[in-house]
């Protein structure tokens, strides 16, 4: 994530953001109601295109939804309903 801006009408809901996530490395995006978490999540996910900045995975720019971010979004969104389906990791090729 390099220098991200995202603002809906007149509100900022995030300002130029910046940060990297390494292989196996686990990160987590924290503040109050209303800091831009869940719009950084839809920028990294693909669902939002920031206005300023970029989201790149494996060295390229994200500019539509991919299988691997849908999954994170949904688990992220509703993570007990959706870790014990076995219909739902079929969808996206995981066997359990």
């Amino acid at each position: 994530v390099k220098d991200v801006s995202l603002s809906f009408g007149g509100v900022k809901a995030i300002t130029n953001a910046s940060f990297s996530i390494l292989t196996h490395e686990i990160k987590a995006i924290i503040g109050p109601n209303g800091a831009g978490k869940s719009s950084m999540l839809n920028c990294i996910n693909g669902i939002y295109k920031p206005q300023v900045g970029s989201v790149i995975y494996k060295g390229k720019e994200i500019l539509l939804p991919r299988k691997e971010f849908k999954l994170l979004s949904l688990l992220a969104s509703k993570p007990k309903k959706y870790l014990r389906e076995k219909k739902f990791w079929k969808k996206f090729g995981v066997v359990m």
